[in-house]
């Protein structure tokens, strides 16, 4: 087993003791929980990828996807 497998099967394995109680999310930290309650929680998609029609809350994850399955490129700014 390598490093890297072992490190990101802990991420997905770890105790997620601030369960959202609104959804079904549970978060390692409160500072993760009180974000994902202000910006994701209950809200629709405001970023709709035009290619695959995925929709994104947040914009990062929406260029994230973009440029990692479409291989679009997003200039500063844009």
């Amino acid at each position: 087993m390598n490093f890297k497998g072992s490190c990101s099967r802990n991420r997905y394995s770890s105790p997620k003791p601030f369960p959202c109680d609104k959804c079904d999310r549970a978060y390692k930290n409160k500072s993760s929980l009180t974000r994902h309650q202000i910006v994701e929680c209950g809200k629709l998609p405001q970023f709709i990828c035009r290619t695959c029609n995925k929709g994104f809350k947040q914009k990062g994850n929406f260029q994230r996807h973009n440029s990692k399955i479409h291989g679009h490129i997003f200039l500063l700014g844009s």
